[in-house]
Protein backbone atom coordinates (compact mmCIF):
# COMPACT_ATOMS: atom_id res chain seq x y z
CA UNK A 1 0.00 0.00 0.00
CA UNK A 2 1.47 3.45 -0.94
CA UNK A 3 2.79 5.08 2.09
CA UNK A 4 0.06 8.34 1.52
CA UNK A 5 -2.54 5.67 2.24
CA UNK A 6 -1.33 5.54 5.78
CA UNK A 7 -0.24 9.23 6.42
CA UNK A 8 -2.78 12.07 6.81
CA UNK A 9 -3.10 15.55 6.93
CA UNK A 10 -6.96 15.23 6.39
CA UNK A 11 -8.77 18.27 4.95
CA UNK A 12 -12.43 17.72 4.34
CA UNK A 13 -14.66 18.80 1.86
CA UNK A 14 -17.00 19.60 4.60
CA UNK A 15 -20.53 20.97 4.77
CA UNK A 16 -21.72 23.76 7.56
CA UNK A 17 -25.00 23.31 9.43
CA UNK A 18 -25.99 26.31 8.69
CA UNK A 19 -28.02 23.84 6.12
CA UNK A 20 -27.39 25.79 2.54
CA UNK A 21 -27.90 22.72 -0.38
CA UNK A 22 -25.20 20.72 -0.69
CA UNK A 23 -23.34 20.97 -3.76
CA UNK A 24 -21.50 17.95 -5.84
CA UNK A 25 -17.82 19.27 -6.75
CA UNK A 26 -16.00 16.53 -8.24
CA UNK A 27 -15.02 13.00 -8.05
CA UNK A 28 -13.37 10.25 -6.01
CA UNK A 29 -10.69 8.50 -7.82
CA UNK A 30 -9.24 5.06 -8.01
CA UNK A 31 -5.74 4.60 -6.23
CA UNK A 32 -3.29 2.74 -7.79
CA UNK A 33 -3.35 -0.06 -4.72
CA UNK A 34 -5.46 -3.02 -3.46
CA UNK A 35 -5.78 -4.41 0.05
CA UNK A 36 -6.54 -8.36 0.35
CA UNK A 37 -8.50 -9.68 2.47
CA UNK A 38 -9.46 -13.19 4.34
CA UNK A 39 -12.84 -14.50 5.32
CA UNK A 40 -13.10 -16.34 8.55
CA UNK A 41 -15.98 -17.49 10.05
CA UNK A 42 -17.17 -17.01 13.55
CA UNK A 43 -20.55 -18.20 13.72
CA UNK A 44 -22.99 -19.88 11.33
CA UNK A 45 -27.06 -19.35 11.27
CA UNK A 46 -29.17 -22.31 11.30
CA UNK A 47 -33.07 -22.12 10.98
CA UNK A 48 -33.31 -23.34 14.08
CA UNK A 49 -30.52 -20.97 16.14
CA UNK A 50 -33.67 -18.05 16.66
CA UNK A 51 -35.22 -21.11 19.31
CA UNK A 52 -32.18 -21.18 21.86
CA UNK A 53 -31.82 -17.31 23.68
CA UNK A 54 -28.11 -17.56 24.05
CA UNK A 55 -27.97 -18.05 20.04
CA UNK A 56 -27.70 -15.07 17.59
CA UNK A 57 -30.61 -16.06 15.26
CA UNK A 58 -31.02 -12.73 12.85
CA UNK A 59 -27.89 -10.81 13.48
CA UNK A 60 -28.74 -7.30 11.41
CA UNK A 61 -26.34 -4.66 12.34
CA UNK A 62 -22.69 -4.26 13.62
CA UNK A 63 -20.65 -1.66 15.23
CA UNK A 64 -17.67 -2.27 17.15
CA UNK A 65 -15.32 -0.11 19.59
CA UNK A 66 -11.76 -0.58 20.94
CA UNK A 67 -12.60 -3.65 22.41
CA UNK A 68 -15.59 -4.98 21.87
CA UNK A 69 -18.60 -5.92 19.24
CA UNK A 70 -22.41 -5.11 19.42
CA UNK A 71 -24.54 -7.45 17.41
CA UNK A 72 -28.27 -6.07 16.63
CA UNK A 73 -30.53 -9.59 16.78
CA UNK A 74 -33.87 -9.32 14.80
CA UNK A 75 -34.83 -12.30 16.17
CA UNK A 76 -34.89 -11.48 20.15
CA UNK A 77 -34.69 -7.22 19.38
CA UNK A 78 -31.44 -7.34 22.31
CA UNK A 79 -28.05 -6.72 21.08
CA UNK A 80 -25.95 -9.85 21.50
CA UNK A 81 -22.24 -8.26 22.83
CA UNK A 82 -19.19 -10.30 22.13
CA UNK A 83 -15.70 -10.23 22.59
CA UNK A 84 -12.81 -9.95 20.03
CA UNK A 85 -12.75 -13.79 19.73
CA UNK A 86 -16.87 -13.61 18.62
CA UNK A 87 -17.80 -15.06 21.69
CA UNK A 88 -21.21 -13.76 23.64
CA UNK A 89 -20.49 -12.09 27.14
CA UNK A 90 -23.51 -10.71 27.70
CA UNK A 91 -27.18 -9.28 26.04
CA UNK A 92 -28.30 -5.82 26.17
CA UNK A 93 -32.06 -4.72 26.40
CA UNK A 94 -35.23 -6.95 26.67
CA UNK A 95 -38.44 -7.17 23.85
CA UNK A 96 -40.75 -4.34 24.93
CA UNK A 97 -41.70 -0.63 24.82
CA UNK A 98 -40.92 0.53 28.26
CA UNK A 99 -37.75 2.59 29.60
CA UNK A 100 -34.23 0.07 28.78
CA UNK A 101 -36.75 -2.22 26.09
CA UNK A 102 -36.30 -2.22 22.66
CA UNK A 103 -38.85 -3.62 19.82
CA UNK A 104 -38.20 -3.23 16.12
CA UNK A 105 -34.28 -3.50 16.74
CA UNK A 106 -32.53 -1.74 13.78
CA UNK A 107 -29.29 0.11 12.85
CA UNK A 108 -26.29 0.51 15.75
CA UNK A 109 -23.96 3.18 16.95
CA UNK A 110 -20.90 3.47 19.24
CA UNK A 111 -20.86 7.03 20.87
CA UNK A 112 -18.64 8.14 23.30
CA UNK A 113 -18.10 4.88 24.92
CA UNK A 114 -21.95 3.85 25.05
CA UNK A 115 -24.32 2.20 22.50
CA UNK A 116 -27.26 3.52 20.34
CA UNK A 117 -29.26 1.45 19.53
CA UNK A 118 -32.37 2.37 16.90
CA UNK A 119 -35.97 1.03 17.26
CA UNK A 120 -38.24 1.30 14.51
CA UNK A 121 -41.39 0.06 16.61
CA UNK A 122 -40.49 2.18 18.99
CA UNK A 123 -39.66 5.32 16.99
CA UNK A 124 -36.84 6.36 19.22
CA UNK A 125 -33.27 5.84 19.50
CA UNK A 126 -31.87 4.38 22.80
CA UNK A 127 -28.93 4.87 24.81
CA UNK A 128 -27.02 2.09 26.92
CA UNK A 129 -24.03 1.85 28.27
CA UNK A 130 -21.87 -1.33 26.69
CA UNK A 131 -22.78 -3.09 30.31
CA UNK A 132 -26.31 -2.64 28.84
CA UNK A 133 -27.42 0.22 31.40
CA UNK A 134 -30.36 2.19 30.29
CA UNK A 135 -29.11 6.02 30.19
CA UNK A 136 -31.98 7.36 27.42
CA UNK A 137 -33.89 7.77 24.68
CA UNK A 138 -33.88 10.14 21.73
CA UNK A 139 -37.57 10.62 19.87
CA UNK A 140 -36.88 9.34 16.05
CA UNK A 141 -40.67 8.63 14.56
CA UNK A 142 -38.51 6.95 11.76
CA UNK A 143 -35.74 4.89 13.42
CA UNK A 144 -35.14 2.07 10.80
CA UNK A 145 -32.84 4.11 8.86
CA UNK A 146 -29.72 4.34 9.78
CA UNK A 147 -27.92 6.49 12.65
CA UNK A 148 -24.84 7.76 14.16
CA UNK A 149 -23.63 10.49 16.32
CA UNK A 150 -21.10 12.95 17.24
CA UNK A 151 -20.00 14.95 20.29
CA UNK A 152 -22.37 17.07 20.73
CA UNK A 153 -25.42 15.34 18.32
CA UNK A 154 -27.30 11.91 17.37
CA UNK A 155 -28.37 12.07 13.90
CA UNK A 156 -30.65 9.60 11.69
CA UNK A 157 -30.99 8.92 8.21
CA UNK A 158 -33.96 11.53 7.38
CA UNK A 159 -37.26 9.78 5.27
CA UNK A 160 -37.10 13.29 3.37
CA UNK A 161 -36.62 14.20 -0.46
CA UNK A 162 -35.16 17.49 0.76
CA UNK A 163 -33.02 17.35 4.09
CA UNK A 164 -30.26 14.14 4.18
CA UNK A 165 -30.60 13.95 8.25
CA UNK A 166 -32.54 14.25 11.32
CA UNK A 167 -30.91 15.87 14.47
CA UNK A 168 -32.16 13.69 17.59
CA UNK A 169 -33.46 15.48 20.35
CA UNK A 170 -34.77 13.72 23.86
CA UNK A 171 -38.21 15.67 24.51
CA UNK A 172 -38.90 16.96 21.33
CA UNK A 173 -39.75 16.19 17.69
CA UNK A 174 -36.60 16.04 15.73
CA UNK A 175 -35.04 18.63 13.42
CA UNK A 176 -34.35 18.12 9.95
CA UNK A 177 -30.68 19.02 9.21
CA UNK A 178 -28.47 19.70 5.57
CA UNK A 179 -30.18 20.13 2.39
CA UNK A 180 -29.82 17.03 0.05
CA UNK A 181 -27.74 18.03 -3.12
CA UNK A 182 -28.86 19.17 -5.96
CA UNK A 183 -29.48 16.53 -8.88
CA UNK A 184 -29.07 17.11 -12.64
CA UNK A 185 -32.43 17.20 -14.45
CA UNK A 186 -31.77 13.58 -15.89
CA UNK A 187 -31.00 12.23 -12.36
CA UNK A 188 -34.49 13.98 -11.36
CA UNK A 189 -36.17 11.55 -13.34
CA UNK A 190 -34.29 8.42 -12.41
CA UNK A 191 -36.18 5.73 -10.42
CA UNK A 192 -33.46 5.60 -7.84
CA UNK A 193 -32.59 9.47 -7.73
CA UNK A 194 -33.90 10.03 -4.14
CA UNK A 195 -34.17 7.26 -1.66
CA UNK A 196 -34.80 9.22 1.86
CA UNK A 197 -34.55 6.80 4.89
CA UNK A 198 -31.94 4.85 2.97
CA UNK A 199 -28.95 6.95 2.74
CA UNK A 200 -25.73 5.95 5.27
CA UNK A 201 -24.11 7.82 7.82
CA UNK A 202 -20.87 7.92 9.75
CA UNK A 203 -19.37 10.48 12.66
CA UNK A 204 -16.21 11.26 14.28
CA UNK A 205 -16.63 13.71 17.05
CA UNK A 206 -17.00 16.26 15.00
CA UNK A 207 -17.88 15.83 11.75
CA UNK A 208 -21.09 13.43 10.30
CA UNK A 209 -20.51 11.89 6.75
CA UNK A 210 -23.44 11.22 4.59
CA UNK A 211 -23.61 8.80 1.52
CA UNK A 212 -26.55 10.02 -0.69
CA UNK A 213 -27.17 7.01 -2.19
CA UNK A 214 -29.23 8.55 -4.94
CA UNK A 215 -26.45 10.83 -6.61
CA UNK A 216 -23.67 8.10 -5.22
CA UNK A 217 -21.74 11.07 -3.48
CA UNK A 218 -19.84 10.98 -0.33
CA UNK A 219 -20.52 14.42 1.73
CA UNK A 220 -19.04 15.86 5.14
CA UNK A 221 -20.49 18.27 7.53
CA UNK A 222 -18.86 20.29 9.47
CA UNK A 223 -19.95 22.83 11.92
CA UNK A 224 -16.79 24.90 10.94
CA UNK A 225 -17.00 24.58 7.36
CA UNK A 226 -19.12 27.22 5.64
CA UNK A 227 -18.99 25.82 1.85
CA UNK A 228 -20.89 22.91 1.26
CA UNK A 229 -19.98 19.95 -0.89
CA UNK A 230 -20.00 16.64 -2.06
CA UNK A 231 -17.71 13.99 -4.00
CA UNK A 232 -18.84 11.35 -6.08
CA UNK A 233 -17.78 8.04 -6.15
CA UNK A 234 -15.73 6.75 -9.12
CA UNK A 235 -17.91 7.20 -12.16
CA UNK A 236 -17.23 2.94 -13.66
CA UNK A 237 -18.13 1.68 -10.28
CA UNK A 238 -21.27 4.10 -10.22
CA UNK A 239 -22.09 2.54 -12.98
CA UNK A 240 -21.06 -0.95 -12.10
CA UNK A 241 -23.40 -0.73 -8.43
CA UNK A 242 -26.66 1.04 -10.58
CA UNK A 243 -26.50 -1.89 -13.19
CA UNK A 244 -26.08 -4.90 -10.76
CA UNK A 245 -28.90 -3.18 -8.63
CA UNK A 246 -30.95 -2.78 -11.82
CA UNK A 247 -30.72 -6.21 -12.31
CA UNK A 248 -31.28 -7.92 -9.44
CA UNK A 249 -34.51 -5.69 -8.94
CA UNK A 250 -35.89 -6.69 -12.71
CA UNK A 251 -35.21 -10.56 -11.65
CA UNK A 252 -37.10 -10.12 -8.43
CA UNK A 253 -39.94 -8.01 -10.01
CA UNK A 254 -39.81 -10.60 -12.63
CA UNK A 255 -40.20 -13.23 -10.31
CA UNK A 256 -42.60 -11.74 -7.67
CA UNK A 257 -45.93 -9.52 -8.03
CA UNK A 258 -44.14 -6.87 -6.15
CA UNK A 259 -42.53 -3.39 -6.68
CA UNK A 260 -39.59 -2.87 -5.38
CA UNK A 261 -39.77 0.77 -3.58
CA UNK A 262 -35.98 0.99 -2.12
CA UNK A 263 -32.39 -0.41 -3.81
CA UNK A 264 -29.19 1.48 -2.02
CA UNK A 265 -26.32 1.61 -3.95
CA UNK A 266 -24.45 0.22 -0.84
CA UNK A 267 -25.31 -1.85 2.48
CA UNK A 268 -22.86 0.17 5.13
CA UNK A 269 -20.39 2.53 6.11
CA UNK A 270 -18.06 3.06 8.97
CA UNK A 271 -14.92 5.12 9.92
CA UNK A 272 -11.43 3.10 9.79
CA UNK A 273 -9.44 5.59 11.60
CA UNK A 274 -9.39 8.75 9.35
CA UNK A 275 -10.85 6.75 6.24
CA UNK A 276 -15.02 6.18 5.32
CA UNK A 277 -15.17 2.02 4.38
CA UNK A 278 -18.12 1.06 2.26
CA UNK A 279 -19.99 -2.38 2.17
CA UNK A 280 -20.97 -3.05 -1.43
CA UNK A 281 -23.41 -5.63 -2.35
CA UNK A 282 -21.09 -7.05 -5.46
CA UNK A 283 -19.08 -10.36 -4.70
CA UNK A 284 -15.86 -9.76 -6.29
CA UNK A 285 -15.80 -6.34 -4.47
CA UNK A 286 -16.91 -6.35 -1.06
CA UNK A 287 -15.60 -3.11 0.97
CA UNK A 288 -13.70 -0.05 -1.09
CA UNK A 289 -11.51 2.05 1.37
CA UNK A 290 -12.24 6.02 0.46
CA UNK A 291 -9.09 8.03 1.42
CA UNK A 292 -10.89 12.06 2.03
CA UNK A 293 -7.90 13.67 2.25
CA UNK A 294 -6.35 12.66 -1.44
CA UNK A 295 -9.59 11.83 -2.88
CA UNK A 296 -8.62 8.04 -3.35
CA UNK A 297 -10.82 4.99 -3.63
CA UNK A 298 -9.04 1.47 -2.57
CA UNK A 299 -10.42 -1.50 -3.37
CA UNK A 300 -10.54 -4.64 -0.53
CA UNK A 301 -10.07 -7.67 -2.70
CA UNK A 302 -11.20 -11.05 -1.27
CA UNK A 303 -8.75 -14.00 -1.16
CA UNK A 304 -9.94 -17.44 -2.93
CA UNK A 305 -12.31 -18.57 -5.19
CA UNK A 306 -15.42 -16.75 -3.90
CA UNK A 307 -16.64 -15.01 -0.59
CA UNK A 308 -18.75 -17.70 1.91
CA UNK A 309 -22.17 -16.85 1.78
CA UNK A 310 -21.99 -15.14 5.20
CA UNK A 311 -20.29 -12.50 3.13
CA UNK A 312 -22.02 -12.17 0.40
CA UNK A 313 -25.21 -11.60 1.79
CA UNK A 314 -24.09 -9.46 4.65
CA UNK A 315 -26.10 -6.23 5.55
CA UNK A 316 -23.70 -4.64 8.02
CA UNK A 317 -19.91 -4.39 8.53
CA UNK A 318 -17.97 -2.70 11.51
CA UNK A 319 -13.90 -2.16 11.62
CA UNK A 320 -12.18 -4.41 14.88
CA UNK A 321 -8.55 -4.46 14.80
CA UNK A 322 -7.30 -5.35 11.42
CA UNK A 323 -10.72 -6.78 10.27
CA UNK A 324 -13.67 -6.10 8.98
CA UNK A 325 -16.50 -7.96 11.61
CA UNK A 326 -19.41 -8.68 8.52
CA UNK A 327 -22.69 -10.03 9.94
CA UNK A 328 -25.98 -11.61 7.68
CA UNK A 329 -28.78 -14.14 8.01
CA UNK A 330 -26.30 -16.29 6.72
CA UNK A 331 -23.65 -15.82 10.33
CA UNK A 332 -21.06 -13.84 11.18
CA UNK A 333 -17.40 -13.47 10.18
CA UNK A 334 -14.52 -11.18 9.50
CA UNK A 335 -12.39 -9.94 6.42
CA UNK A 336 -8.99 -10.31 7.53
CA UNK A 337 -7.31 -6.64 6.57
CA UNK A 338 -3.88 -6.73 8.61
CA UNK A 339 -2.32 -3.87 6.09
CA UNK A 340 -4.70 -1.67 7.22
CA UNK A 341 -4.45 -2.26 10.76
CA UNK A 342 -2.44 1.15 11.06
CA UNK A 343 -5.67 3.25 9.98
CA UNK A 344 -7.16 3.00 13.43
Amino acid sequence: MPKQLLRFAIVLPAIACTDPQTRIVGEFRWSRDTVTAAPQTLHSISASDDSTPEIIGYPLHVRADDSLIFVADRSTDRVAVLDGRGRIIRWIGAKGRGPGEILGIAHLAVRQNTLLVAEALNGRVSQFTPDGVFIRTYLSPFAAGAIDATRASVFAAARSPSHYAMRLEQASEPRPVFRRAGLARHEVRERWSSLPGHDLVAADSATLWILDQGSAALCAFHPRRATPSCRQLPGDLVERLRRYRDERVAAFERAAPVRIQAAPLAKDMVLVGTHIALLLPLPDLPVVIIDIADGEVTPVIHIGDSLPAWAQRATSFAWDDGSFILVSDEGIGRLQVPRLRTLY
